[in-house]
């Protein structure tokens, strides 16, 4: 399931200092300059924080550290004796560990970013050949174990099974897909990878949707010649969007991501490359969903409170599961980076958040959701909600709902309306510590057509 979000929205800035903020990063540097290298940026929390660069040489490697940090209080030991400059000029610190420089500046956005050294210090001098140093090993491995990839690929024959050649049931080398409920695979086949080395008999039928680094398709899925068939999505990458196709199949190629509120997966394919075909082509294969995409199907209805908590439930389940610890993925790469770089600057660096129309916070049960996703939103990483504690407020409220339908003799029905195919069965969202009790009946309906639907 995938939600875009809109980005017309008025952000609140904050007039802090701006600086580079990693724990940890290579630097590059060039005479008697070194840029830290961070790709990450912040504006302080508290107006007296000053840009802060700490840069190390040991035996192994050269890393530097950079962060907003209070003058006044002690830093690894030491206090900034510089601060008030727009430069970060470097001055040597006593370490047991190797050398250690150390600068703070104010003024300039990110001016912990250039770290300036005495020429006649002994250290920018050092950096590069350590650093050119350091980067061999890898480049070496990255290299062999490319030309071993290249050699696999091209050396492994292509051959169709016999079984397939011989017109038998094609069916029984792949897990049952016809017991879905939701989509056209059922659960059965989630996640699981095709180990034979030919294609699938899968024909294109039409294209239901196309985005910045991939087509899917609704296609067909052939299991035997006697016309038996089921419909499948076909997720197609051209070649230039390899990496990106590679990044999505080691996602879904992880046996524990199987679950219902998880796309379901069958195999990844490469197509073309061939006289007939020398256009190549990476497919991925999975569930076909009739009712299309969320954003389409939020832009062409307004939901009743009951089906606003079961599609926002469905999505916390799901994110969930991604955050579990039985999942090794964790956090799957959804955003490329160009995504990344525009969700950092606006949420990181400037802070901005959408914002919630007055009239959504009207409903008692949309103004706990209109809290809970403010409490997500926390610039804090420590004081956000987590999925899992998001889903236990939907099943809180759900517990409380039907607690209050039994106190008054009303049956929690779904809505009369019927502009689509009946959604799954629901969950509810609430939290004891905000004091609210929604009371309200199941029919109630939500508009959201104020703002984009797919902000939801």
């Amino acid at each position: 399931m995938v939600i875009q979000l809109s980005c017309n929205y008025s952000f609140t800035l904050i007039k802090t200092n701006l600086c580079k903020w990693c724990d940890h990063s290579s630097p590059v540097c060039e005479d008697n300059v070194c840029m830290s290298n961070c790709s990450l940026t912040s504006y302080c929390t508290l107006a007296e924080e000053v840009c802060v660069a700490i840069w190390k040489k040991d035996n192994v490697s050269v890393s530097v550290r950079t962060l907003c940090y209070n003058p006044q209080d002690m830093l690894e030991n030491i206090m900034l004796a510089n601060y008030s400059s727009k430069e970060c000029l470097m001055t040597p610190q006593h370490s047991e560990d190797g050398l250690l420089f150390i600068c703070g500046c104010i003024g300039d956005h990110e001016c912990n970013d250039r770290l300036i050294f005495d020429k006649g210090v002994n250290g920018s001098k050092d950096v590069i050949p350590v650093v050119v140093i350091s980067l061999v090993p890898p480049l070496l491995i990255a290299v062999i174990a490319t030309m071993a990839f290249y050699l696999y690929r091209t050396r492994q024959p292509r051959k169709k099974p016999k079984d397939w050649v011989n017109g038998s049931n094609y069916r029984g080398k792949l897990p049952s897909l016809s017991n879905g409920v939701n989509s056209e695979i059922s659960s059965t086949c989630a996640n699981n990878l095709n180990h034979n080395t030919e294609q699938l008999p899968i024909q294109l039928e039409a294209l239901v949707g196309k985005g910045r680094f991939a087509e899917v398709w609704r296609a067909r899925l052939s299991h035997n010649e006697g016309g038996q068939y089921e419909t499948v999505a076909v997720k197609i990458f051209s070649a230039v969007e390899y990496s990106s196709w590679c990044n999505e199949r080691a996602i879904f190629s992880d046996a524990n991501l199987k679950h219902e509120n998880i796309v379901q997966f069958l195999t990844a394919e490469e197509r073309g490359g061939t006289a007939a075909a020398p256009q190549r082509q990476y497919w991925l294969i999975m569930a076909y969903y009739n009712m299309g995409n969320l954003q389409d199907f939020l832009t062409g209805h307004i939901l009743t409170w009951i089906e606003l908590c079961s599609l926002a439930g469905s999505v916390a389940r799901g994110l969930a599961h991604l955050h579990s610890d039985t999942t090794p993925c964790g956090t799957p790469k959804v955003c490329e980076q160009p995504c990344i770089d525009s969700m950092r600057d606006l949420v990181l660096r400037d802070r901005g958040r959408p914002d919630i129309p007055a009239s959504w916070t009207a409903h008692p049960g949309m103004q706990l959701v209109c809290a809970t996703i403010t409490e997500c939103w926390d610039h804090d990483p420590e004081a956000r909600l987590t999925a899992h504690c998001v889903v236990e407020r939907f099943n809180t409220l759900a517990q409380e709902e039907l607690e209050n339908s039994i106190c008054t003799h009303t049956p929690i029905l779904p809505s009369t309306e019927d502009p689509s195919p009946s959604l799954p069965s629901l969950t509810h969202c609430t939290d004891h510590s905000t004091g609210i009790h929604p009371y309200f009946t199941s029919d109630t309906q939500i508009s959201v057509s104020s703002r984009q639907p797919s902000q939801m």
